[in-house]
């Protein structure tokens, strides 16, 4: 059984293995997804892009992989999502100002990229405008 077919699955943890190459395109049939942990692999590639449309996602941790390139604007799109962990990548460019909209967002860390600008990485607390959508400002270590 492929896992794209386990369409009532919540949780999934495959951290800390040796998979390489690009997430499943099959992972976005993961609808009711609630967790995916994928932390300490080999994935490579961009943005595993079919994660923005697992509107039940809470939690997503892609960090210590070799993903590469700017983070989608449809990451705005997961409303639910309260934890974000990206750390140890290759990430590229400028957080999407579409992050602002993520109300539900407690925990945001971004270390050890390639961003154009350094970012705080946030747990517990996300400061009251840690991203300004009409300016395209952001909060950075210098402030």
């Amino acid at each position: 059984m492929e896992l794209g077919n386990l369409q009532n699955l919540e949780f999934l943890s495959l951290y800390h293995n040796k998979f390489k190459g690009n997430v499943p395109s099959t992972f976005k049939n993961l609808t009711q997804l609630e967790i995916l942990q994928l932390g300490r692999n080999h994935f490579s590639g961009y943005f595993p892009e079919q994660l923005c449309g697992l509107k039940h996602l809470e939690h997503l941790s892609l960090h210590d992989n070799k993903f590469e390139g700017e983070l989608p604007e449809e990451l705005g799109e997961l409303s639910n999502l309260e934890e974000l962990i990206i750390t140890n990548n290759k990430f590229t460019g400028y957080l999407p100002s579409s992050l602002g909209k993520l109300n539900k967002l407690s925990t945001l860390m971004l270390k050890k990229n390639h961003f154009n600008q350094e970012y705080y990485s946030f747990t517990d607390h996300m400061p009251k405008g840690y991203l300004a959508i009409e300016t395209g400002t952001v909060v950075t270590d210098n402030n």
